[in-house]
């Protein structure tokens, strides 16, 4: 999925290379701090004052710009307002897209801000940065700005172009500022981008994520990720004379991979202090042609220097900036990007390069780890099938594909009846981060609580999967409602001598076919108890088609007078079926239907009938005259029971009323003494 520059006859080969900037700043003024890196393979971090202090651009086309580090021109700067950004694998990417910016913000709907295809181009950019931040494996505070350059459409001259910035002094062999900037987290100038990229969209290019490119179209990721290579400082800084084409100078400002350089003979390019000392004959391919000296390169070429593209005439971009055309495998940092030249990514090679000038961590990127897109997935019982996402971390990458197993196992839901049992492979190929499969799910149209079926992945070929991502749980929800039950009324009064009360349980809905809902009902005595109504617990039962059922209470009737009297109702244990909150209980109220003409606590027929032992008259509350009643007297609700026909119980000559009032015993004929005739105050039964 990589991008190469090209070079040569334009008809045949398209160049990728960058494209150069109007006009040159030739005046430098003061910038206080500065950021340089110097010293072969060694990055050292100064902060310094300075004089005046030039910045330099170079393209992967060699065309150079140069300006002052304090006013950086509109096509170096990083729009911090309007910029994307993105964070991969601990590289803290802002993107910056002219094309956006331009007429006020308003953009200019061509490249990257095309309103058909800017949304894919962009979206290719982020693969490319997702696949370097693999690549790198660099750790936070890892940052990387990149600019886009107003794209170009008139399709002549390349593909694309891109380089980093560079300070112009002093002499020494450095990377760039994005090649800072990632290494040690420290920004080399705010406000200014890293890396400079212009991509030419005049150019059929091919932005879509399939291995294999069309013919006639060129690899946007390819060519994207061959000059974001350039931009991180794979690139070399000397002209066709060995002169530094940043600092114009040698010795002067180069590259670490221009310190690999070497003719084929043995004779490096340059020596420690930057200083050319081959020849220029070397540059066009004399002298053995151009070979990169570097250990871990060497290492991957067994134990060989790796060729390095020296065409003649000398080609600022191509020359030196490349490993030979004529290298097997799919090597990115080849000098051309043919039209349908399938996608490539680095070779062992390419990263070797990047661990040789300076990214010590880079590596190819591991197996990537699959997973559930969650441990938890749901669907409704009609929904049809249930579609389970397997994810990736990261694609699989050009030429290589990963597999799993998968299957789907009964929990508390089965098959058949609630699903279909599926099992299967799941193949990820180049930029596949994910997959699916089906579970189909049956309709079974009974009333059931949710059920769930166990999801299991195993056997990984070529993916990482760890014991925690293995399993997850599909939960089917019962499209089916419970009805609900209660009682039709939460409130009931009744007379003592009405003999029943029948109440109605209510179902919202009828049982379906082969079901039967069942709910108990209790009773819950209150000041109505046992001898007030008959005990109540009993199961009730809907068949289908049923929504009513009644539960009839027996009321006891007895013939005193007493205040109402209430109990309760309660429905539990439900089967199949739930119980609404607010009808799930009814108090009944029972009247009394005694009646006492004279208030005195006792009912008519209780006085008639001497009910208590004695016949009193029920017209007069105070049948002897003692200042009790008849019902205070009989229930003792003084103190001692007494006869309410008898005005001194105990014959002590005291009244039973006086004794009550003084605190004596009414029944006891021994206290007599202690009483005196006595203003006595009438009783009465308190409600």
């Amino acid at each position: 999925m990589r991008h190469v520059h090209a070079n040569e006859d334009l008809a045949a080969r398209m160049p990728l290379v960058l494209g150069s900037h109007d006009g040159l700043m030739d005046e430098f003024l003061t910038m206080r701090r500065v950021v340089w890196i110097c010293v072969l393979g060694i990055t050292a971090l100064r902060l310094c004052e300075a004089r005046a202090q030039g910045v330099a651009y170079l393209n992967s086309a060699g065309e150079r710009d140069r300006f002052d580090a304090a006013q950086p021109p509109d096509w170096a700067r990083v729009d911090s307002a309007g910029a994307d950004q993105f964070k991969f694998n601990e590289i803290a990417f802002t993107v910056t897209y002219k094309d956006r910016t331009a007429f006020g913000g308003r953009g200019n709907n061509r490249g990257f801000d095309d309103p058909t295809r800017g949304l894919e181009r962009r979206a290719v950019v982020e693969r490319v940065l997702a696949y370097l931040g693999d690549v790198l494996n660099e750790t936070a505070p890892a940052a990387c700005e990149i600019v886009f350059d107003s794209s170009q459409t008139d399709s002549k001259g390349f593909l694309a172009t891109a380089g980093p910035l560079f300070f112009e002094d002093p002499a020494g062999f450095r990377n760039g500022f994005a090649f800072d900037h990632i290494t040690t987290g420290l920004d080399p100038l705010e406000g200014s981008g890293d890396i400079i990229c212009r991509v030419d969209f005049g150019y059929p290019w091919y932005t879509d994520a399939a291995p294999t490119v069309p013919e006639g179209t060129f690899d946007l990721f390819t060519a994207l990720l061959h000059e974001l290579t350039h931009g991180m400082g794979l690139l070399s800084l000397s002209g066709e004379d060995g002169m530094s084409l940043v600092s114009e100078g040698n010795p002067g400002v180069y590259t670490f991979w221009d310190a690999l350089l070497a003719t084929g003979n043995g004779q490096f390019l340059f020596n420690k202090k930057t200083k050319f000392r081959a020849t220029t004959e070397s540059l066009i391919g004399s002298d053995g042609g151009i070979v990169a000296w570097g250990p871990v390169m060497q290492s991957a070429y067994g134990g060989l220097a790796v060729p390095v593209y020296a065409p003649s005439p000398f080609l600022a971009a191509s020359s030196l900036n490349h490993f030979d055309e004529s290298l097997p495998g799919p090597l990115v940092m080849k000098p051309v990007l043919d039209a349908g030249v399938s996608i490539r990514e680095y070779s062992q090679l390419d990263i070797a390069a990047l661990r040789d000038i300076g990214y010590t961590k880079a590596s190819s990127p591991g197996n990537p780890t699959a997973a559930f897109l969650s441990s938890e997935f749901s669907i409704e019982e009609t929904d049809g099938q249930a579609v389970i996402v397997v994810q990736l971390s990261e694609a699989p990458g050009v030429g290589k594909s990963s597999s799993l197993r998968y299957e789907a196992l009964a929990g508390t839901a089965e098959a058949p009846g609630d699903f279909a049992d599926v099992s299967g492979t799941l193949t990820f190929v180049a930029f596949d981060e994910s997959k699916s499969f089906t579970v189909p799910i049956e309709d079974d149209g009974f009333r059931e609580p949710p059920e769930t079926i166990l999801l299991k992945l195993r056997k990984p070929e070529g993916l990482i999967l760890p014991k925690s991502n293995r399993s997850a749980a599909l939960t089917i929800l019962d499209n089916d409602s419970v009805p609900g039950a209660g009682f039709t009324r939460n409130a009931i009064s009744l007379d003592e001598g009405s003999g029943s009360v029948k109440v109605t349980v209510e179902l919202s809905d009828s049982p379906r076919p082969a079901e039967l809902i069942r709910i108990r009902v209790i009773g819950i005595p209150g000041s109505a108890t046992a001898a007030d109504f008959s005990p109540v617990d009993s199961v009730i039962e809907f068949a289908p088609g049923v929504t009513q059922s009644t539960v009839d209470v027996t009321i006891l009737e007895d013939s005193a007078y007493e205040e109402s009297e209430t109990f309760g109702l309660q429905l539990v244990d439900p089967v199949d079926v739930i119980l609404k909150p607010s009808a799930s209980a009814v108090l009944i109220t029972i009247l009394d239907d005694d009646p006492d003409s004279d208030h005195d606590g006792l009912s008519d027929a209780d006085e008639a009938s001497a009910a208590f032992g004695y016949a009193t008259d029920p017209g007069n509350s105070d049948s002897d005259g003692d200042s009790l009643t008849d019902g205070e007297e009989v229930l003792g609700l003084r103190g001692p029971q007494t006869n309410p026909l008898l005005w001194d119980s105990d014959g002590d000559g005291a009244s039973d009323g006086v004794e009550v009032y003084a605190g004596s015993d009414p029944t006891d004929p021994g206290d007599a003494e202690s009483l005196g005739a006595i203003a006595l105050p009438r009783f009465s039964i308190q409600p």
